[in-house]
């Protein structure tokens, strides 16, 4: 006897349509930056594995600190590889400091320091990546940059209106 299943749900074509522009947005974006992209994007990868299988999970936050996390193993990559540690020191001490608080305190108050080190250097990044030739390794690196901060302060955004909506919502 054959068992009934429910219909599966239609995509919307706005979900489709989406998906399709990420992917070439995606591909684009990879063709352009190439190697820039992997070192921040496998060390994110493998915080979010870490945090999704474990037990070191911060308890909020998790995507942002998983992201600022890759763009700091970057940061350290880039001194490893450079020897410009005065360049990267600065971006490797803040953003870990952040980090650290937003881990400790997983409030609104403990994410606020990442949220300010994270548009003050993507303001930073915005205006070195306006004065770089297209095309350029600094260009290529700096797009990552600002796409990386943009990516943190999203999940820092997304988390900070769901502790919103707990607040508000009446106890059950």
């Amino acid at each position: 006897m054959r068992r009934l299943e429910p219909p599966a749900p239609k995509q919307s074509p706005l979900s489709v349509a989406g998906g399709v522009v990420g992917a070439i947005g995606g591909m684009a974006l990879a063709n352009y930056a190439g190697a820039s992209l992997w070192i921040p994007g496998i060390a994110t990868g493998l915080l979010a594995l870490l945090f999704a299988k474990t037990r070191l999970a911060p308890p909020r936050f998790r995507g942002a600190i998983a992201v600022t996390g890759g763009h700091i193993a970057w940061f350290i990559g880039a001194g490893l590889l450079t020897g410009a540690w005065e360049t990267v020191g600065p971006d490797i001490a803040a953003l870990t400091i952040a980090c650290a608080i937003a881990w400790a305190r997983p409030s609104m108050g403990g994410v606020a320091l990442l949220g300010v080190v994270q548009l003050a250097s993507l303001v930073y990044n915005v205006v070195l990546l306006a004065g770089a030739s297209f095309g350029s390794a600094d260009h290529r690196a700096l797009a990552v940059h600002v796409l990386w901060r943009l990516i943190a302060l999203g999940l820092i955004a997304s988390e900070v209106a769901a502790i919103r909506r707990e607040a508000a919502a009446p106890p059950t």
